[in-house]
């Protein structure tokens, strides 16, 4: 029942959404505000009667009167179990899949692999060739995998990172993950854009989103707080850091604030795009950028609590040509290696590569086609990002983890710590 009543209240509310969206492409604003005010009495009255049957539930559940007090204690006492067996439960339950695996393996020679992928074949499109392939690769893959990286310190962060990057998408519904409809190769600028920019404004997530949907390739000069290198570029070129600011060189312009470089974009490099509110994969872009705005403060914020991308790092080096990064901004590998790449100040091209942007996955393919799996590579159209070049040390990878520990080792500050006792010890032994 409980579920239910959960259920059938959003669904109620997702129509009335919907509804009063098809309305508010017809409509002046004194109409929609009065819409907006009638469904927010809707969804008052709605919410108020779906805690008073949450409130009888929970009676149900607890035998008695449900109190705040009372359903806090249980909570207390839920969660002083957890952390007291947590630890235990998370090494008994890995220990069982190592050794789960571990079987697996020792007795995967007395397996009739052939009839299995003949099997699975009779249920798919794929050959047995082709799904014996693959199940090589996750043999090899388990056969050398390290069950102690799970515990190590770098490889909790990363992981930690991701969870909370991937929240921080899902705040704003992921509205950059697809190409808007109408844009094209066509509508293209010859040159990439330039945008002087910080990972952890959200004025500058909003441009970016813009130039996610429309495919746009943008150069960012990363400006994080207590910047050195491009904060003084943009100070002499406009006057002030003011963040976002972008200079088109196809139209020469250069402006700031983040509503109007949305504006230029969408009406420079978007006119085909449809405006309003259309039930297509625009409508969770038009959502957070309308209405829903707000969502982009807390996402923000949620990342802010261990994320790079706002204060500059001390770099050993300084690269001499921009990096290129394959990605988008809604994928939270790409997430925190943008951020790393932000606090060094390292310049970089961003080739956005939203769900239908063919062009570039075809681009992608050909050239970097030898980085991707097997599986990948029967997929038309997918890709792995992130996907980072170099060019100052001639590297190409794939791979978050391993993209931030390149971007650490080679221009980190670990790194010019490095060298600087590999001089000192050649010193020495010279004296």
């Amino acid at each position: 029942m409980f579920i239910s009543d959960a259920q059938e209240t959003i669904v109620l509310v997702y129509g009335s959404v919907i509804s009063k969206l098809k309305q508010w492409n017809s409509s002046d604003v004194s109409t929609v505000k009065e819409d907006v005010m009638q469904f927010y009495e809707q969804f008052k009255s709605a919410f108020e009667q779906f805690l008073l049957n949450a409130k009888e539930r929970f009676e149900e559940f607890y035998g008695g009167e449900f109190t705040v007090a009372g359903h806090l204690e249980h909570r207390k006492e839920q969660a002083t179990w957890l952390i007291s067996t947590g630890k235990d439960l998370v090494v008994g339950h890995l220990q069982h899949r190592k050794e789960q695996v571990t079987w697996l393996l020792s007795n995967a020679k007395s397996f009739d692999t052939s009839a299995f992928c003949e099997y699975l074949s009779s249920l798919t499109n794929w050959s047995p060739f082709e799904i014996e392939s693959w199940w090589m690769e996750i043999k090899a893959y388990w056969t050398e995998y390290k069950y102690e990286q799970m515990i190590s310190k770098e490889y909790l962060y990363w992981a930690y990172s991701i969870w909370q990057s991937t929240w921080a998408s899902l705040f704003r519904l992921n509205c950059a993950v697809f190409l808007a409809p109408g844009a094209s190769q066509k509508t293209q600028p010859a040159k990439p854009l330039i945008l002087y920019d910080c990972e952890g404004s959200s004025y500058c997530k909003m441009v970016r989103e813009t130039a996610c949907v429309l495919g746009l390739d943008v150069v960012f000069k990363p400006c994080p707080k207590k910047g050195t290198v491009f904060c003084k570029e943009l100070e002499e070129r406009a006057g002030k850091v003011d963040l976002p600011y972008l200079v088109d060189e196809n139209k020469e312009v250069e402006m700031g604030g983040y509503k109007a470089i949305e504006t230029h974009l969408f009406e420079t490099y978007g006119a085909n795009v449809q405006s309003g509110f259309k039930l297509n994969k625009m409508l969770p872009f038009r959502l957070m950028h309308g209405p829903l705005y707000f969502t982009i403060f807390i996402s923000s914020f949620i990342r802010s609590t261990i994320g790079y991308g706002r204060k500059a790092l001390p770099t050993s080096t300084r690269p001499q040509k921009a990096l290129t990064l394959w990605g988008n901004e809604h994928s939270p590998f790409v997430t925190i290696v943008r951020e790393l790449l932000c606090s060094f100040e390292i310049p970089y091209v961003m080739k956005n590569t939203p769900i239908g942007c063919t062009w570039k996955r075809e681009e992608f393919r050909r050239k970097h086609s030898h980085l991707l799996s097997q599986g990948r590579n029967m997929v038309p159209h997918v890709i792995q990002i992130p996907l980072l070049i170099d060019p100052n040390t001639d590297t190409t990878m794939v791979e978050s983890r391993a993209i931030c520990k390149y971007l650490w080792d080679t221009y980190g500050e670990a790194e010019a710590e490095k060298q600087s006792e590999d001089l000192s010890q050649s010193s020495n032994k010279a004296a």
